[in-house]
């Protein structure tokens, strides 16, 4: 079902959709050497640059924003790890929300550039990352409906919103996307709308250049 919406959404726009955007991000990939990845912390929200057909059309219905999937970075004894909700494709057998280490989540497979975000204002995290844990470890899906307000399914933006406000913080201070197409319920929350929230703030993660907190 997850593809047939995706194909709809392809055809519903042809101007917009551009089948050369994945072809020259694949001439990209992400060198981890050049980044000091330890200043990321859990609660992070981290945007990335995907490839492929959704993310082709995430790019299209919102050209401002340079990334097309975003998910929550959960920091462990184990490693950094990427909590995020995507649909089935050739890497992953399942609509299954996933939760997996970093370098994968931006593996030349499926990423192209990315950048992290911090909340600016002081919150429990830890019911961020505990809320977002549970749609993982209860193996909730994907949300081919695109539908903001049920909460038994998640897409990506709506995973890291939901989870935010779980923790009593409203990422978009109430402020969404109206989309025209066949498919969803308005409203909608396209990644540029988490990116342009005036409560985050950019995370300089390169090495060699100066690092705020």
């Amino acid at each position: 079902m997850g593809r047939i919406r995706l194909l709809l959404l392809a055809i519903f726009f042809p101007i917009m959709f551009n089948s050369e955007l994945s072809y020259h991000a694949r001439i990209h990939e992400i060198n981890f050497d050049n980044y000091d990845l330890h200043l990321i912390k859990s609660g992070d929200i981290i945007f990335r640059r995907g490839i492929g057909l959704a993310s082709d059309l995430i790019l299209s219905a919102d050209n401002t924003c340079p990334y097309s999937h975003v998910g929550i970075i959960e920091k462990t004894n184990d490693g950094i790890f990427v909590i995020h909700s995507s649909p089935a494709d050739e890497y992953k057998s399942t609509n299954a929300i996933s939760k997996e280490p970093l370098k994968l989540f931006l593996s030349k497979e499926t990423a192209t550039d990315f950048t992290v975000l911090r909340i600016k204002q002081k919150l429990n995290l830890q019911k961020v990352i505990r809320f977002a844990d549970s749609i993982f470890n209860n193996a909730l899906e994907f949300d081919d409906d695109f539908d903001l307000i049920n909460s038994d399914k998640f897409y990506c933006t709506e995973l890291v919103y939901k989870s935010y406000l779980y923790a009593g913080f409203d990422l978009t201070n109430g402020k969404f996307d109206t989309l025209l197409i066949p498919i969803g319920k308005n409203p909608f929350l396209l990644p540029g709308t988490l990116l342009k929230s005036d409560n985050l703030k950019s995370i300089n993660l390169k090495k060699g250049e100066v690092h705020e907190d």
